[in-house]
Formats: C-alpha cells, structure tokens, sequence
C-alpha cells in the first residue's frame, strides 16, 4: 500500500475494496474477495442462530494487513461486515484499530460519491483534531 495519509475501506461479507484518499483523488489500492466466495450468506429458515454465517476472520486479517501503514481510516460499506472488522481490528490488531476514524454505513458506490462522502467524514475527523 502507498504511503496514504487517509485511507477508506468498503466492504461487505463477499468484498473488500482499499482506496487511498486525498482531497482530489480516491484510487483504488487493493480489490479481494472473501475465501470461498460465499459473501453473505444466510441459514435456511428453521436453523438455530442469528441468520448469518460468521464473516470469514482469515479475510478479516486480510484486510487488517494492509492497512497496517495506512494514517486515518475510513471502514464503510453495506451489513454487518464493517462492525465485523472494527471488532476484529480492536481484538487482533490494535494498533491498526487507533487510526479508525468512523465506521460508516454506505451501499455501494461508484467513486465519485465514496469520495464526496469520504471527504466530509475526514474533514470532520481532521477538525476534531485541530487545537482550539
């Protein structure tokens, strides 16, 4: 992954897509899909349990990987699978987990919209940080 001050993460239980952010650009840095493709997958009716199959936490260190460089980070997308991965960051990496800034519902979204969005979710992280 470049060295991104401020990186965005959009993914579901099937997807991940890793994007490094600046004021003019979002560009693409890594597209993966889940092991076994499955995505998110529900149990028959009359099974016992929530509904849905665990997200995978072999894609979820994936994911924690490469963002392990990354600055501010940006965790959306549809579901669950956002909430997946901020647990999984908190309990297996950390020190990744320190740097998310917002954990953001968002469907899916061609790149100009992610970047509008990602623009005023990190304008507000960097004004909170700013010294009064």
């Amino acid at each position: 992954m470049t060295d991104s001050f401020h990186t965005v993460v959009w993914l579901d239980h099937a997807e991940a897509r890793v994007f490094s952010f600046s004021r003019a650009t979002l560009v693409q840095q890594h597209a993966f899909r889940a092991p076994g493709g499955l995505g998110n997958v529900h149990h028959k009716a009359g099974t016992t349990g929530s509904g849905h199959v665990e997200t995978s936490p072999r894609y979820l260190m994936q994911i924690a990987q490469i963002l392990s460089p990354a600055g501010d980070i940006l965790i959306t997308g549809p579901g669950d699978a956002k909430f997946d991965f901020r647990r999984h960051l908190e309990e297996n990496a950390p020190q990744v987990a320190t740097h998310v800034v917002a954990v953001e519902p968002l469907d899916r979204v061609d790149g100009g919209d992610l970047h509008r969005f990602a623009t005023r979710i990190f304008r507000k992280a960097d004004l909170m940080r700013r010294p009064a």
